[in-house]
């Protein structure tokens, strides 16, 4: 899971025990490597959480490469 799955976690632990059929344990075996995702939890899932799928699907480090890279510089 993504860093932007992350920083919605806690608004995810405080909902009841099921989200759009996703049990809690279930997100916790996941995040734990226990437990494979289908890509129709991971939908489930970002619906939960108000996200577009994407947020949940891009790696962190793709997400990093596109803040870190430089503005490019026009040539005249």
């Amino acid at each position: 899971m993504t860093d932007t799955y992350h920083q919605h976690l806690p608004l995810f632990q405080e909902q009841p025990a099921l989200i759009n059929g996703i049990a809690r344990s279930y997100v916790s075996g996941v995040e734990r490597g226990q437990r494979n995702i289908s890509l129709l939890n991971i939908l489930r899932l970002a619906q939960a959480l108000n996200l577009p799928l994407i947020a949940l699907l891009e790696p962190p480090e793709q997400k990093e490469s596109f803040r870190s890279r430089p503005t490019p510089v026009a040539i005249t």
